[in-house]
């Protein structure tokens, strides 16, 4: 079972980034080295797995232990997929190779290499599913609570695996209380946030210390957008699940292994293992159509690019759908094809993955874009300057150099949004309209530039520009 692992392991090791990454990589190794909050929900369970990873993992930099930690949770949530498949009754040697399949999966292999928390989602996804098949409920319990302390998405699951509880456990509504209570227990977790905001860390996102700002904080106040709605065309939903099929069926597991793995799913619920492949096509199609079609996620590039890690469930889903299929018809082709044939598709079943995963286009493993992005913002300032940034890849990416390579303590970093770093205004963000705000910024920024005997800059032109008196000048990476 270890050598699929290992081998998984090596290849994401392989292909890691150096440091941190574009997207939310600076962010995310901030918080976790100085137990910071991040955007909403906040992911509490990451930021601690973190900082224990960083305390116990005497190797690199702070930044390359957060990526060692995405990989080793992507590959050991390969191996709980292994142990699955062995538990469903597929034999060893399919096992493995599906393993294989599901651990060079190109969107598992780019969600692999450095710190964000869908590593850690399938992680517990593939627990769960591994305990609900071993009947250790109590266990599961702890850990579905414990898993939505790292992502939402989770929560889409949670009638499929009460459904499955409910046909597959003796005890059923004896034990109910118990397992509720274990499973808020682990959802606990989210205490987190306003015991550690009241300390006031330098990186507060929200500073959800008060219950207001908690509430806010959980809600995903910040990301209207991402929340659930109907305001995308039924043209835009529909280009965009044909997209997801597609997906599926020709990029991360091409050749037709997809369309034979979608078809192992079927044949599970035909055959005498109805619950749980009812369990996994339900992962499969509520995870992909489902938030397609309930998500405001317009067909765009920049949304297929953003979508793809809350695919991953789906790929895995597949993956086990085609370790049942092969299961299934491979004794039909022992039996009915020559011998040549076998070798063939045996080869092919080894071969393919490791090529699929070798020429990847997700491999960054000399990539320094987004450290050398914050250095040189940092090298073009000149001494106890003054600095606004309104977040992004920028922002994350001078959080990491400033708040944990201590470099130039100099500066004045402010938070343009005044919801993550030091903010010159503490209004009730959420209590007030986005032009109230703006107005109140503007205003505050024009006496800090007034009254201060220090240089001011921006990180980039503030899209309100048109609205202050003041006129935008490049040096070097600023303004």
């Amino acid at each position: 079972m270890l050598i699929v692992f290992f081998l998984a392991l090596a290849i994401y090791l392989k292909f890691l980034f150096p440091t941190f990454a574009l997207g939310d990589g600076g962010l995310f190794s901030t918080a976790a080295v100085n137990l910071g909050i991040v955007h909403p929900p906040g992911y509490p369970l990451y930021s601690l797995l973190g900082k224990i990873a960083n305390v116990i993992l005497p190797l690199s930099s702070p930044a390359w232990r957060l990526n060692f930690l995405t990989a080793l949770l992507m590959a050991t949530a390969v191996l709980f997929t292994i142990l699955s498949l062995r538990k469903i009754g597929v034999n060893k040697t399919i096992s493995l190779i599906t393993g294989l399949w599901l651990a060079t999966t190109p969107a598992i292999i780019g969600n692999s290499l450095a710190a964000e928390v869908y590593s850690l989602n399938l992680f517990f996804l593939s627990l769960v599913f591994l305990l609900a098949l071993n009947q250790y409920w109590l266990l599961a319990a702890l850990v579905f609570g414990l898993s939505l302390g790292n992502h939402y998405i989770m929560f889409l699951y949670l009638p499929a695996f009460s459904l499955y509880w409910y046909l597959s456990s003796e005890k059923k509504w004896q034990r109910l209380l118990i397992y509720l209570g274990i499973f808020l227990l682990g959802w606990q977790v989210y205490l987190y946030l306003p015991l550690r905001a009241i300390q006031t860390p330098a990186l507060n996102w929200g500073k959800p210390s008060t219950w207001f700002y908690f509430s806010q904080h959980l809600k995903r106040a910040h990301f209207q957008n991402l929340e659930f709605s109907s305001q995308i065309e039924t043209v835009e939903k529909l280009r965009f699940s044909g997209y997801f099929f597609l997906q599926g069926f020709l990029k991360q597991l091409p050749y037709g292994v997809g369309i034979l793995a979608f078809a192992g799913l079927i044949l599970g619920i035909l055959k005498e293992k109805k619950s749980e492949f009812f369990l996994l096509l339900y992962v499969y199609l509520v995870t992909g159509l489902g938030l397609i079609w309930g998500l405001d996620f317009p067909f765009t590039l920049v949304n297929r690019y953003r979508f793809t890690p809350y695919l991953l469930p789906c790929w895995w889903a597949l993956c086990i759908g085609l370790g049942f299929a092969l299961f299934i018809l491979w004794p039909l082709v022992k039996r009915r094809g020559d011998r040549l044939v076998v070798y063939v598709m045996s080869g092919f079943l080894i071969v393919a993955p490791l090529l699929l995963a070798f020429t990847n286009d997700a491999f960054s493993r000399n990539s320094y874009l987004a450290y050398d992005l914050g250095k040189n913002l940092l090298n073009s300032l000149p001494a106890k300057s003054y600095l606004f940034t309104s977040g992004g890849n920028q922002a994350f990416s001078l959080y990491y150099l400033t708040e944990v390579e201590k470099q130039r303590p100099d500066l004045r970093i402010y938070d343009r949004g005044g919801v993550v770093l030091t903010g010159l205004l503490e209004a009730p963000l959420f209590k007030i309209s986005a032009k109230e705000w703006q107005k109140r910024r503007q205003a505050k920024e024009t006496e800090v530039i007034m009254s201060s005997e220090y240089p001011v800059y921006y990180a980039k032109t503030p899209r309100d520009s048109d609205a202050t008196p003041w006129r935008y000048f490049p040096m070097g990476a600023v303004y």
